[in-house]
C-alpha cells in the first residue's frame, strides 16, 4: 500500500481524455488531485470514488470504501458519466472495474489514481465491441487463475492485466497510463 503524501498529490500528471473535451482536462486534472487529498485522510487501503458528467460536474456523493477492501462501490447514473477512484496499491484499472465499467452503458470513462500519483484510463469509444471485449476479459481471468494456481507474484498477474488493457484497443476502447 502507498501512503499519500502532498508530494503524491503534486506529482498526479495531467491526461488526454477521449471522453472529455480538452477545456475539461485541467478541471479533470485538479479533480485526481483533490480525490487524493480525499484519500489521504482516510485509513491506508481505502478507496474513494467521485462521479462526474462529461460537462465536470459533481455527480452524487463521495463514495468511500472500507479500508483494505480494495475497492469501492458507485451507484449507477442514468446521464452519460466517467468513474474516478483511487488505488492504494498502485495497480492498474483492475478486471473487476473494467467487468462493472463494461456494464454501466453510461459510464464513458473509468479512472484509478495511483496513491502514489500515476493515473490509469480506460474509455468507451462509440464503436467499442463488448462482445470482443468480454471475450478477451474471459481469457485474461482464465490466464490469472493459472498464474495463481502457480503461485506467480503480483507483478506477472498486474503485467496480464496490462496487456488485456493494451489489447482492447482493437475493441474500440482507450487504454492509458500517465506517470
Amino acid at each position: 500500500m502507498i501512503r499519500i503524501i502532498d508530494e503524491n498529490i503534486e506529482r498526479v500528471p495531467m491526461i488526454q481524455s477521449e471522453t472529455l473535451s480538452e477545456e475539461f482536462w485541467d478541471k479533470l486534472h485538479k479533480e485526481h488531485q483533490n480525490l487524493l487529498r480525499l484519500a489521504q485522510d482516510k485509513e491506508l487501503g481505502t478507496e474513494c470514488a467521485r462521479v462526474f458528467s462529461l460537462g465536470m460536474e459533481k455527480q452524487g456523493r463521495d463514495y468511500i470504501g472500507s479500508p483494505g477492501e480494495n475497492r469501492v462501490l458507485v451507484e449507477n447514473f442514468d446521464i452519460p458519466h466517467i468513474i474516478i477512484h483511487n488505488h492504494a496499491d498502485g495497480a492498474t484499472i483492475s478486471l473487476e472495474d473494467f467487468d462493472s465499467f463494461l456494464r454501466r452503458p453510461n459510464t464513458f470513462s473509468i479512472q484509478a489514481v495511483s496513491n502514489g500519483g500515476p493515473v490509469h484510463l480506460l474509455e468507451k469509444l462509440p464503436h467499442y465491441n463488448a462482445v470482443d471485449a468480454i471475450r478477451k476479459y474471459i481469457n485474461a481471468l482464465e490466464e490469472i487463475s493459472i498464474l495463481l494456481d502457480a503461485e506467480k507474484t503480483q507483478d506477472e498477474v498486474e503485467g496480464v492485466v496490462e496487456e488485456f488493457l493494451k489489447s482492447l484497443t482493437e475493441d474500440g476502447f482507450a487504454y492509458g497510463r500517465w506517470v
